[in-house]
């Protein structure tokens, strides 16, 4: 089949479309192409045939966007059963060309999903939000109410960094009741634990935190500035265990 000249994806930053029957995209300035390694499959994004970006575990590009073209509602599934759309699809791609050389489809859709988060809070060396929804969630954040962000952050990645480096906050799973714990990105452990959290889970409460209103997560009031200003305080001190009725004497 030949394809003359469309387009999979266009904006303002972007155009990957069919050139005859050699996939394009040009991305700030430039033009790539693309070959595969069929046994993975692992994608291969070249620049004057140089191959310049590999995304491992992960797609023939061509055969997903002639999907794209046939049926615009076509959404790619990827070996970590998330879905992409042509536009989130294309930005998957100028993602690995942004910020690495060589990928694993995991990590490069994590990092797709920080370049798209919500920053909740951002003062004094901290930053606190989450990653960006499920890419081809159609769900607007702005219109959930206290109730909706409870029964839709299942797979919210709730995130703070702290003097530029990055952590992950998760809690209340079934194993870990009553406990907060603050993990490097990448790591299954935690890197610190602070238990005592009265079974909150963090992630429901996105509204919240969003308004930097006060409420009760943990059993005491606090709003999302003290929340902050406390995990901050945890990772500056480095300890690794910390109870939240001290945490709490002695920082509100």
């Amino acid at each position: 089949m030949t394809i003359q000249d469309n387009v999979v994806w266009e904006d303002g930053e972007r155009r990957l479309h069919f050139d005859g029957d050699v996939l394009k995209l040009h991305y700030k300035d430039e033009d790539y192409t693309f070959s595969s390694h069929g046994y993975e499959p692992m994608a291969i994004i070249l620049k004057d045939g140089t191959e310049v970006a590999y995304i491992h575990n992960s797609f023939i590009v061509e055969d997903v966007c002639k999907a794209f073209i046939e049926n615009p509602k076509y959404l790619c599934s990827t070996i970590t059963d998330h879905n992409y759309n042509a536009k989130h699809f294309c930005m998957l791609l100028t993602t690995a060309l942004d910020y690495g050389f060589e990928w694993d489809i995991d990590t490069l859709e994590s990092k797709l999903r920080f370049q798209e988060r919500e920053v909740w809070y951002s003062a004094d060396g901290i930053e606190f939000g989450k990653y960006g929804d499920e890419i081809d969630d159609s769900i607007d954040a702005s219109e959930l109410d206290e109730d909706d962000d409870l029964e839709n952050c299942v797979y919210d990645i709730i995130y703070l960094m702290v003097d530029g480096k990055e952590y992950r906050l998760k809690d209340a799973t079934m194993d870990k009741m009553n406990q907060l714990g603050i993990f490097e990105p990448g790591r299954r452990k935690p890197k610190i634990r602070i238990n005592g959290t009265k079974g909150s889970v963090i992630a429901a409460y996105a509204a919240y935190w969003r308004s930097g209103n006060t409420f009760t997560p943990f059993g005491f009031t606090c709003n999302t500035k003290q929340f902050c200003d406390m995990i901050a305080y945890v990772i500056r001190d480095g300890r690794n265990c910390y109870e939240m009725s001290t945490l709490r004497k002695t920082l509100f």
